[in-house]
């Protein structure tokens, strides 16, 4: 059985090397409600950030709630997907959000 390593957080701005799997601190600077295409899947678009960068987020279901602005987090296990040559961050399933007070 292997022994559970402490997770490494990287800066929003090292994030285009980590396309998935990463671990970082944000602090939610706006948030947004939309709906999608097909108006059935209510998700929170929003701007986060730490002192190095910025970036766009999107979350939908149960880690959504925990989106507010001004709030600081964790993003365990994230991934990234490039729109229109934007970095986007988001949690699957894997992933997992929980406040913070770094």
């Amino acid at each position: 059985m292997s022994k559970l390593t402490k997770p490494q957080f990287i800066k929003v701005r090292d994030l285009i090397d980590a396309r998935s799997g990463y671990n970082v601190y944000i602090k939610v600077v706006k948030t947004e409600e939309a709906k999608s295409n097909d108006g059935q899947t209510t998700f929170i678009r929003a701007v986060v950030a730490d002192e190095t960068g910025a970036a766009n987020a999107f979350f939908k279901g149960e880690p959504s709630k925990l989106i507010k602005e001004g709030a600081t987090l964790a993003i365990r296990n994230g991934k990234i997907r490039l729109i229109k040559g934007q970095i986007s961050l988001e949690i699957d399933i894997f992933g997992r959000i929980t406040p913070e007070t770094v």
